[in-house]
């Protein structure tokens, strides 16, 4: 991630989204079954899985700044925005 975000300016932000960790009942079992089927085969989920951001946005030198789930049809997704 440093070599992708390398060009962006100090007080430069950064808003990042993906696929992250269950936060109710109905998100936690999707990404249970999720994580399941991507054990046995990495390609039947297109090669995504679920990620929590805030450390890797971290690693990369930035500060998050807001994060925010959303679930939809129970799928969650994880949004940050984060700064240099």
């Amino acid at each position: 991630m440093n070599e992708q975000w390398s060009p962006t300016l100090a007080g430069g932000r950064a808003v990042l989204l993906a696929l992250t960790e269950g936060v109710d009942l109905p998100s936690r079992s999707l990404v249970a079954a999720w994580k399941l089927v991507y054990a046995v085969s990495p390609l039947a989920c297109g090669g995504c899985r679920p990620l929590r951001l805030t450390d890797l946005v971290k690693q990369a030198g930035f500060d998050p700044v807001e994060r925010e789930v959303i679930v939809q049809l129970g799928l969650p997704s994880e949004i940050i925005v984060a700064s240099r």
